[in-house]
């Protein structure tokens, strides 16, 4: 499949879905920042009032919009990480920054960096590298558009799910040297259900020496500060 000339930017899934297969093996190591707690809700969204404690493996339910999600009816839950600790900071807390900008203390106070581990091997749809390249695409045609073509990026986590996907692996748009990973949840019946990690797939090592609570020590603090001015943003304590 080449690239079409004219209309979108984002190259439409190929048909039939015959992407490359790439393995995330079991014990794989991978860092989010998240929020140190999540609202429940129920099946339609709605907030429950409840709040549940995330630990780094909770998926988001269906709120919001990004890149690979949302798709289907009731909406299948997603999880995204990096396979470093900066790439989590740049693709989560600095994703819509610019240099000179800053990040504010309410953006990062209630977050925190966690390491989490896979307890299975996941197969994920490559869409990197010669994932890419034997459709004749480049990351400019998927990964590396803007927030406005979102509408289009997610018809491929969709269809990469209907193939039997766990998730996709993509180079990160915001600190290339590193991967950025989506996982697909399970739409279940329940708000509690569908917003928990699938059981058997992700492990919390709460104890890692990279967990950072940004708000609670002030070297986890500093740490942050010196990830934001990477890229001349300051943070605001």
């Amino acid at each position: 499949m080449s690239a079409a000339s004219g209309g979108s930017v984002v190259a439409p899934p190929p048909e039939p879905f015959e992407v490359t297969e790439e393995i995330l093996p079991a014990g794989t190591r991978l860092y989010r920042v998240h929020p140190l707690q999540v609202p429940e809700v129920d099946d339609l969204l709605r907030p429950t009032g409840a709040v549940l404690s995330d630990d780094g493996t909770l998926f988001n339910p269906g709120v919001g919009r990004t890149r690979f999600a949302f798709f289907g009816d009731p909406p299948v839950p997603v999880w995204y990480a990096a396979c470093g600790p900066e790439g989590a900071v740049f693709e989560s807390l600095l994703h819509d920054k610019v240099p000179g900008g800053s990040l504010a203390r309410a953006e990062w106070a209630e977050r925190m960096l966690s390491v989490v581990v896979t307890t299975h091997d996941l197969r994920l749809a490559k869409l990197h590298s010669d994932g890419l390249r034997k459709y004749d695409l480049t990351a400019a045609r998927l990964t590396d558009t803007p927030p406005t073509t979102y509408g289009e990026t997610v018809r491929w986590a969709y269809q990469a799910w209907l193939a039997g996907f766990d998730g996709c692996s993509w180079v990160s748009r915001q600190y290339n040297s590193q991967f950025a990973y989506v996982l697909f949840g399970t739409a279940g019946a329940d708000g509690r259900s569908r917003i928990g990690a699938p059981p058997t797939r992700l492990r919390a090592v709460a104890d890692a020496a990279e967990t950072r609570v940004f708000a609670v020590s002030r070297a986890d603090y500093d740490w942050l500060a010196d990830v934001c001015w990477s890229m001349r943003v300051t943070t605001t304590l």
